[in-house]
């Protein structure tokens, strides 16, 4: 799974102009055990955002959304202004947003299911089930964070007085509420239970700024620019992973794992941790990297010369060259893949 795009460290520069020569030449993404590929068109438009929520596709302009179903069918084109786009996917929905922007539009695979005044500029947004989670910067204090359930009705509401909100996400059971923030003396974990305002546990790391964080198998884990921080559900430390020298280009997640992308002197390392920081395995591809996706057990690693498909072992699973210049790789919800390109995406990744 991939977090959004503002604050889940999508340092996703644009890949070359290939894409163009790519469909120009009509290739099919041909890959090591898949004999034949699919592809359908989409609109392109400048600036686009894409994600994967369930098995279905979105794209997403400053005017426009389009949703695609698993054929490439299309469900919906809806104009839809939004000066910075971004997409929060969970396997049920969809949200539309800006950073800074006011309010968000939730969808689901057959359409439009509303929007919400966010009572703030948005600092993050986020989806689990049909559930949605927004930081915002303003009302009373130094922030709010507001949980809504699929109706989207706000059902639980944490006033920042102390600290600012910078992410926020729920547990996968929905139950609990995991909210990072930072001060003036430095970073902060802060977890709530859905059923009590009372704050259940904190993580305070003086000095230290997170700026991303995730649910694990039993647990959470905190980025920094300098190390993974691994806590057990109650808000204690059970491990650490500490980059040294390198610097974090990217970082997926999925579930029982975590995919750290580490850059050094040029020279990209692939970096898979169990849920306590341990390493399961580390892999140098020697290859120049766009991007990286998880789910459940499968990671699928955009290079500018192609894409490759990892378990948690990184351990190859498939390949394919004619991936080369693609905006995105995507992971849908049946463990399918998807490059995007400039107005078409092909699948076939095995």
């Amino acid at each position: 799974m991939k977090h959004p795009a503002k604050l889940r460290l999508r340092l996703r520069g644009a890949a070359a102009l290939l894409a163009l020569l790519a469909l120009a030449a009509g290739a099919v993404f041909a890959l090591r055990g898949r004999a034949q590929a699919a592809e359908w068109a989409f609109e392109p438009e400048p600036g686009q955002v894409f994600a994967a929520f369930g098995n279905s596709f979105a794209a997403c302009s400053s005017t426009q959304l389009q949703i695609y179903g698993p054929e490439g069918e299309l469900c919906l084109r809806a104009e839809l202004p939004q000066p910075a786009p971004a997409l929060a996917a969970s396997d049920t929905r969809l949200a539309v947003w800006s950073a800074g922007g006011e309010s968000f539009s939730v969808f689901d695979a057959q359409g439009g299911l509303g929007s919400v005044e966010a009572e703030g500029e948005l600092l993050d947004l986020r989806l689990r089930g049909d559930m949605a989670v927004a930081a915002v910067m303003g009302g009373e204090g130094l922030g709010l964070v507001t949980v809504y359930d699929g109706l989207l009705r706000p059902v639980y509401r944490w006033h920042a007085q102390t600290a600012w909100p910078l992410a926020a996400e729920l547990s996968p059971e929905g139950d609990a509420l995991a909210v990072l923030a930072a001060s003036e003396a430095g970073g902060q974990l802060r977890l709530f239970s859905l059923g009590s305002e009372e704050e259940r546990a904190r993580f305070e790391s003086p000095g230290e700024y997170f700026i991303d964080l995730a649910w694990m198998d039993g647990g959470l884990c905190l980025l920094s620019e300098d190390r993974a921080v691994f806590l057990d559900e109650g808000g204690a430390q059970t491990g650490e992973y500490r980059f040294g020298s390198a610097r974090l280009r990217d970082c997926a997640f999925g579930g029982d794992f975590a995919l750290l992308v580490l850059e050094e002197a040029g020279q990209v390392s692939l970096v898979s941790l169990d849920a306590s920081g341990g390493l399961i395995a580390q892999l140098s591809p020697g290859r120049d990297f766009v991007s990286a996706e998880a789910e459940k057990d499968k990671i699928a690693v955009l290079y500018s010369d192609g894409a490759a498909v990892y378990n948690k072992n990184l351990r190859e699973r498939g390949s394919g060259a004619q991936a080369a210049g693609a905006q995105a790789l995507l992971l849908r919800g049946d463990g399918e893949t998807l490059a995007v390109f400039a107005g078409a995406v092909r699948t076939g990744l095995a």
